[in-house]
């Protein structure tokens, strides 16, 4: 998890570099250069959105995982219990 938001904040610096150099090398005038701003945000906000689910889902895979060897755990626990329990009564 930790490569995924490492990941998201080089994602996040890569659009705003990017934004920075359009808007000072791009030779459009203001409401032009505007509107590239606007698009370029659109675009942004959809990549983070889509990076956003992707981590949403992989972490969601990563807990289910989890929870799983937990139960399998606690479940191996109460069997040992159980069987150390019934070699002590006999």
């Amino acid at each position: 998890m930790s490569n995924d938001g490492r990941g998201l904040f080089f994602f996040l610096s890569g659009i705003l570099a990017g934004a920075v150099a359009g808007v000072l090398f791009a030779p459009k005038s203001g409401k032009e250069t505007r509107n590239d701003i606007q698009d370029y945000m659109n675009d942004a906000e959809e990549k983070y959105s889509e990076k956003k689910d992707e981590i949403k889902n992989a972490t969601s895979k990563h807990l289910s995982k989890i929870k799983e060897q937990v139960a399998k755990t606690f479940e191996e626990g109460k069997k040992r219990i159980e069987q150390h329990r019934t070699k002590k009564t006999d």
